[in-house]
């Protein structure tokens, strides 16, 4: 099994040696922490040390700044801890730890590189919804005006809309995570061609596939309904929102008998559906954070099969890849990768598994025996 990511042959950048030191006060107790090295870096320059603040603030460590306060000659406002204590983030201590410091350092500071969208406002000026997208191999990051962001991952598309009494995101294609701010006086609501997912205050991530969505809950509680009908449109005060975006018809009653179309989602639970609910689960924290680690650039694998491997790597690339013969297919696979470095991932299986990597045309790769 792959048990390493491959090398990267370039310097570290300040940000990556930023994340470095995060991920080991992460990974062990801050006071137990020799923090000499640390000390002297953070001397070096003023620049050091902002991007220390910065990267600890981005991935919710205010309490690592609190600890070191000592060695940040300048003070973070309180506001600034108290906003970064309550973003939620999966934190390095919870992924395996076998991919090591230089990994996880890649994993954080690919987050700073990715563009930032400052929604300021829900509507353009001819009163239509805000579109945003990503091409494949991108990500964005899009903060609303109510204090909720949303994270596009590869090749996802999606409108949003407010109105005085809902917020109200039309998934139309691929993956979105989204940290909402709460306001019980405005569900938030996701709108696939299969159902609705609504939340109040949580965070969760959206999946729409090519069959059925899958739905993964991170904070808070979700509800999921799998409606194949459009909700009554919104006739005065008080009554019912209009939902666009939905699949026109009604649910058919052998769709009704075989399973169930409405469940509510806990922190740590993944579903999917399409007509029906078809399959919730509980999962580990780790299993959740390889599930997101996306939002970082990075894909993370521990035990899954080569097929499904290769699977979620041709999100990131426009690249036709197959894989020759059924035991190829089932080999397990372990380690993290930069969605955006296929050639490494490709490297890697050469080198762990012999495997032959045969490029037959400029845009498709065969994966075989040697």
């Amino acid at each position: 099994m792959v048990s390493k990511v491959v090398p990267f042959e370039k310097p570290l950048s300040v940000q990556d040696r930023a994340a470095q030191w995060l991920v080991e006060l992460d990974y062990r107790d801050p006071s137990q922490v020799d923090t000499a090295e640390l000390e002297v870096w953070l001397a070096e320059s003023a620049e050091h040390r902002r991007v220390f603040r910065e990267t600890a603030l981005v991935y919710g460590q205010a309490d690592v700044l609190q600890v070191l306060a000592d060695l940040l000659p300048l003070e973070l406002e309180p506001a600034a801890l108290s906003d970064a204590k309550s973003r939620p983030a999966f934190s390095p201590s919870s992924w395996p730890r076998r991919g090591g410091s230089i990994a996880a350092a890649v994993v954080l500071s690919c987050a700073l590189g990715f563009g930032l969208v400052k929604n300021d406002g829900w509507f353009d000026r001819q009163g239509q919804p805000r579109s945003y997208a990503t091409e494949v191999g991108g990500r964005k990051l899009v903060e609303l005006d109510d204090g909720s962001t949303l994270t596009l991952n590869t090749d996802t598309a999606l409108q949003i809309e407010l109105t005085d009494t809902l917020r109200k995101v039309v998934l139309e294609r691929g993956e979105a995570f989204f940290s909402v701010a709460s306001d019980p006086e405005r569900p938030f609501v996701v709108v696939t061609g299969e159902g609705l997912v609504t939340a109040v205050g949580t965070a969760f991530s959206v999946y729409k596939r090519e069959l059925g969505v899958e739905v993964t809950v991170t904070e808070g509680r979700v509800r999921v309904q799998a409606v194949q009908k459009l909700p009554p449109k919104q006739s005065g005060p008080g009554k019912p929102h209009s939902i666009s975006g939905m699949a026109t018809g009604t649910l058919d009653q052998r769709d009704q008998d075989k399973g169930p179309t409405e469940t509510v989602l806990d922190s740590g639970q993944v579903a999917t559906f399409s007509k029906t609910i078809e399959h919730v689960e509980t999962v580990a924290r780790e299993k959740l954070s390889r599930k997101l680690i996306w939002q970082q650039g990075m894909l993370a694998f521990e035990g899954e099969s080569l097929e499904e491997v290769i699977d979620q790597f041709s999100r990131y690339t426009t690249l036709k890849i197959s894989i020759e013969g059924s035991e190829l297919r089932s080999i397990a696979v372990d380690g993290y990768f930069k969605s955006d470095d296929l050639a490494s991932m490709l490297n890697s299986l050469r080198l762990n598994f012999g495997i032959e990597v045969v490029r037959e045309d400029d845009d498709r790769i065969v994966l075989k025996r040697s």
